[in-house]
């Protein structure tokens, strides 16, 4: 071992002996001294200023829209699983446990879960749960809100200095504020990170960097004590890590960095080693399998049940081309390659930082395996390579200028600074300019389905009951008031989700009531107790549909009428073979949809010009051929007239008269006929099964399953 560090140790020694000639250059020197000091402090308040600035402009913004944002007083919210932190938070603001909050969750498999558990330690709140039941003032949706969103301007400050102090341990302070205002606001971290998105990303992205940031300090430290400390310091950084975002996979990288600077750095292999497995055990990080990822898979299975994976539906898994991901980090595709043209160049002026900070540059690579959700992590990557690559350019233009004109090479460390100093500050300011600084998130549940879910609080608290709408809602539903949900955004992948697609698909209000009723009363253990097959599950949820159950609030909104595409990809799909159903005659496959259609009235009383074509609402022909199954009129959500045409067409034509709005929508037979379309569209509630007790229509309306 001692014979190969020291051959090892000799080889580095030849590499950097030919690195320093070819890089030797003095365009290539960076500037020093106090003012240089002074311009880092200054451009790294300006770019923490900028994040900073552009959340609390946002939330300014929602003030002065408050219809939009806000349910009387309460601050609304734009990512769904904020309802998930701050509902912790208000368990823990109750002096409940997070264990209370998780009873509510998956109706009933989690409450029996709780019932029959035996270990009763409180599992551990998320961090930013604890940050915001410690700064909130009471446990009201609306201070939890408040805080929520005061939080984020602060983190965004943070990540941007993070990001300044981890490019700057390389070296290049400048270059790194313009990387934390570039990177910071871009539409890709921007749009996961502004007022409303109560989430652990708007701070990831600076835990991420931070400890990149401390490992090249840690390796860069010529004192062992001082490397050890830096050690330890990265060591907890990482367990606060993982506290608030917990993925082993990102401090397993950080661990890579940390090593390599250990070991090239201090060609001492016991010290790497020892303080890289020093590192680890004090972040607490576990294996991680990213084979195993939900993100990857699409379906699972119960039993012999094959269901559809949700996430495959979800926008920020969807994978997109390089093109679009360079325009998401840096706003346009030519910024984008000379950025990406300036780490290149950077790599070969620092070999041994780019390989530490390599996880950087190619984490926008797991759009691929995971989709566009983690390509923020790059930008700041992006964005640093193009401040570098014109601030030497810059520095190097200006030498080539002095040679010829000045009549000389030499170029004063004064000089060096101003013509650094210049550039890296219009960097800084250009980067925020043509960042999408004006960009405002709209509100993520609208304010009247909030009320609506808010009305829920007047159930009473002695009756037996649970709340059923479509996943997206279950965190927010839980938010605001105390019913427990059968799904919400950490139950995508499960068998539930499926069988409220398929409630919502549901031809006949008969089967959507036996779905429902046998999810509040059995969950998913029901589903994997009847799994051998999706007859025999069925067969099991129609026998049963009379059984005693709790009495269940069953919400429908039009957000739902724009997700019924993916709601129908899920739903139409064949359980036993795994593969989705294709709708009869549909050019989607399964998915169907609400198809808007411009139409106008014609001369002859019964026609239609919708989008240039000709719609005969007496024979069903447009433009001549037999297409329409049928049509309908509503007035503010009821059918109040309609037609069936012969034969048996795959096309229904819905007009809907909305306060002083027309709209026309083309669909297929089976959205039609669907239970989601019947009851929230149409109006036309089987009272035996279903009673309406909240309506807000178009917005919003909530049934109540009567007993059968």
């Amino acid at each position: 071992m001692t014979h190969f560090l020291a051959s090892f140790s000799q080889r580095i020694d030849q590499i950097q002996s030919r690195h320093r000639a070819l890089v030797d250059r003095p365009w290539l020197v960076l500037p020093s001294g106090r003012l240089y000091v002074a311009l880092i402090l200054l451009l790294s308040m300006a770019a923490a200023f900028a994040n900073f600035h552009v959340r609390s402009q946002q939330f300014s913004y929602w003030q002065s829209q408050p219809d939009i944002f806000f349910v009387e007083d309460t601050p609304l919210f734009s990512t769904m699983d904020a309802g998930y932190f701050l509902g912790i938070a208000q368990s823990l603001s109750r002096q409940d446990t997070p264990n209370d909050f998780e009873a509510r969750r998956s109706f009933p498999d989690r409450k029996k879960y709780a019932q029959n558990d035996t270990d009763i330690t409180p599992a551990k709140a998320p961090l930013l749960s604890s940050l915001i039941y410690w700064l909130a003032d009471n446990d009201s949706p609306q201070a939890l809100l408040e805080t929520g969103n005061a939080v984020i301007p602060i983190t965004a400050a943070i990540t941007a200095l993070a990001i300044i102090l981890c490019f700057g341990a390389t070296g290049y302070w400048l270059e790194g504020s313009v990387a934390a205002v570039g990177g910071g606001l871009c539409m890709a971290y921007l749009q996961r990170s502004s007022i409303g998105r109560i989430d652990t990303d708007q701070l990831n992205l600076g835990f991420f960097y931070l400890l990149f940031g401390l490992a090249i300090w840690a390796g860069r430290a010529q004192k062992w004590q001082v490397s050890l400390g830096v050690t330890i310091l990265a060591g907890l950084t990482a367990r606060l890590f993982m506290a608030w975002y917990d993925k082993s996979l990102l401090i397993w990288m950080s661990f890579f960095a940390l090593f390599w600077m250990l070991l090239v750095c201090s060609r001492d292999w016991r010290r790497a080693g020892g303080f890289s497995i020093l590192f680890i055990l004090l972040s607490g990080v576990q294996t991680v399998d990213i084979g195993g990822s939900a993100y990857i898979k699409e379906s699972f299975a119960t039993g012999a049940l094959q269901f559809p994976n949700v996430l495959t539906t979800v926008s920020e898994v969807t994978e997109i081309d390089v093109r679009n991901m360079l325009r998401q980090m840096t706003g346009s595709l030519g910024l984008g390659i000379i950025g990406l043209a300036g780490m290149l160049f950077w790599a070969v002026r620092h070999p041994v930082y780019a390989i530490a900070l390599g996880p950087l540059a190619v984490f926008a690579m797991l759009n691929f395996v995971i989709g566009n959700r983690a390509i923020f992590y790059s930008a700041p990557a992006v964005w640093f390579g193009l401040a570098f690559i014109i601030i030497t350019a810059g520095r190097a233009t200006y030498q080539m200028v002095l040679a010829k004109f000045g009549k000389r090479s030499t170029v004063h460390a004064f000089e060096n600074l101003l013509v650094t100093g210049l550039i890296a500050a219009f960097l800084v300011a250009g980067s925020y300019l043509v960042s999408p600084y004006k960009f405002v998130p709209q509100a993520a549940v609208p304010p009247k389905i909030i009320s609506a879910l808010k009305s829920l609080n007047n159930v009473a608290p002695n009756e037996d009951a649970v709340m059923a709408s479509w996943w997206d809602y279950g965190y927010s539903s839980l938010l605001f008031n105390e019913l427990p949900v059968l799904a919400d955004g950490g139950t995508q992948v499960a068998a539930p989700t499926f069988m409220m697609a398929k409630a919502l698909l549901a031809p006949t209000q008969q089967e959507t009531a036996a779905i429902l009723t046998f999810l509040a009363r059995e969950g998913g253990s029901g589903i994997s107790s009847h799994a051998s097959s999706q007859k025999s599950l069925f067969r099991h949820i129609n026998d049963s549909a009379t059984e005693p159950a709790p009495t269940i609030y069953f919400m429908l909104t039009n957000q739902m009428s724009d997700w019924i595409y993916s709601i129908s990809q899920i739903g139409n799909w064949d359980l036993d073979t795994g593969k989705a159903i294709p709708a009869k005659g549909n050019t989607n496959g399964p998915a169907l949809s609400y198809d808007r259609l411009q139409c106008k009235r014609m001369a002859t009383p019964s026609q239609l010009n919708c989008n240039g074509y000709i719609f005969d609402l007496r024979s069903g022909k447009v433009d001549g051929h037999l297409v329409l199954d049928g049509a309908v009129r509503t007035r503010q959500g009821r059918q109040i007239a309609g037609v069936a045409f012969p034969g048996s067409q795959l096309n229904v034509l819905q007009m809907a008269e909305i306060d002083q709005e027309k709209i026309a929508f083309l669909m297929h037979r089976d959205l039609f006929q669907s239970s989601f379309n019947q009851l929230f569209h149409l109006g036309r509630a089987d009272n035996r099964l279903f009673k309406m007790i909240y309506d807000d229509y178009p917005h919003v309306r909530i049934f109540r399953l009567q007993s059968q």
